[in-house]
């Protein structure tokens, strides 16, 4: 069992030693989609009483404690060969900029927000949404050259509620760690 504090995006590696098993595996997690994505690598073949390492992402997209547990299961039986439990404390980052959007009950929206590439070199930007019920970029990603600026355009999804609703976008660099965070709050009303 491992305990991580972090913010929004990290890594873990997996060392271990099975021994006598000449097995294909895989990694699978019961992580809930709409709190976190689960990167693991593709089926692998064990070494033989050596120690065997895996790298595993995790994108938790809500603050606050998860716990998640990781299994290591054998391809071909579908039979569990190992389990971890990871618990880990989320921030968010530090919100770069906030924006206010108002929008009408049951419509979908589009919204562009400006974003300056800080970095001396032609850099591209994974763009992750929070909450991908509300709003999603319309590119996974943006490439820009170096102290230029790109609009980032987003798909805001019809809410059938009124009220105020809090999304983030993150925008990260090729490491996966957090470059810029906007938050946006959309105002649902009866227009």
């Amino acid at each position: 069992m491992e305990h991580r504090s972090l913010v929004n995006s990290f890594r873990i590696a997996f060392s271990f030693v099975l021994r006598n098993v000449h097995k294909t595996l895989l990694f699978f997690s019961d992580i809930n989609n709409d709190l976190a994505l689960f990167d693991a690598p593709k089926p692998f073949q064990l070494s033989h009483d050596l120690q065997n390492q895996a790298l595993l992402k995790f994108k938790f997209l809500q603050p606050g404690f998860h716990k998640v547990i990781i299994h290591l299961v054998d391809q071909k039986k579908k039979k569990l060969v190992c389990a971890w439990m990871l618990r880990a404390t989320c921030q968010l980052p530090t919100v770069s900029k906030e924006y206010d959007v108002d929008i009408s009950k049951g419509h979908t929206n589009s919204k562009k927000l400006l974003f300056t590439n800080q970095c001396d070199e032609r850099k591209r930007f994974n763009l992750i949404s929070s909450n991908e019920k509300l709003m999603i970029p319309k590119n996974n990603f943006i490439e820009i050259n170096e102290k230029e600026m790109e609009y980032i355009r987003l798909q805001l999804f019809s809410v059938n509620k009124i009220g105020t609703f809090e999304v983030y976008l993150f925008v990260n660099d090729d490491g996966d760690q957090v470059k810029e965070c906007f938050l946006l709050r959309l105002h649902v009303k009866d227009l």
